[in-house]
């Protein structure tokens, strides 16, 4: 749906997600097979957290994956608010854990970002 930031200068800097650091570093380092994983997106804001998972059009999100269990539990910790997201045509599905997916478009997503952000 929308570029990297990070790639904008490929050119003449070379890429970031060329150059940067893999998770897979620290395969083994956890207990029970567990390993580290990324968020697509987060932002603090006066003590409060927002996570956004994004995936791309038309993926399944599997329920039994590491990564859901741990949003999941993240979302209900106090202060934290974790978002889905997935691409949809020219806009998006968003869900928080637990909760049926909604279509929105991008202002709408930019909209709710900004809601979040001035809620205290």
């Amino acid at each position: 749906m929308s570029e990297s930031r990070w790639r904008w200068k490929c050119t003449d800097k070379g890429c970031y997600l060329d150059g940067r650091w893999m998770l897979t570093e620290l395969d083994g380092a956890l207990p029970h097979g567990a390993q580290f994983g990324d968020l697509d997106g987060w932002a603090e804001v006066d003590g409060r957290f927002l996570f956004i998972e994004h995936k791309p059009e038309g993926y399944v999100w599997d329920q039994g994956n590491g990564q859901w269990k741990a949003l999941k539990r993240l979302a209900k910790l106090p202060g934290v608010t974790v978002w889905w997201l997935r691409d949809a045509g020219d806009g998006y599905e968003i869900a928080e854990p637990g909760q049926a997916m909604t279509r929105i478009g991008r202002d709408e997503l930019f909209q709710r970002i900004k809601r979040w952000a001035d809620a205290s």
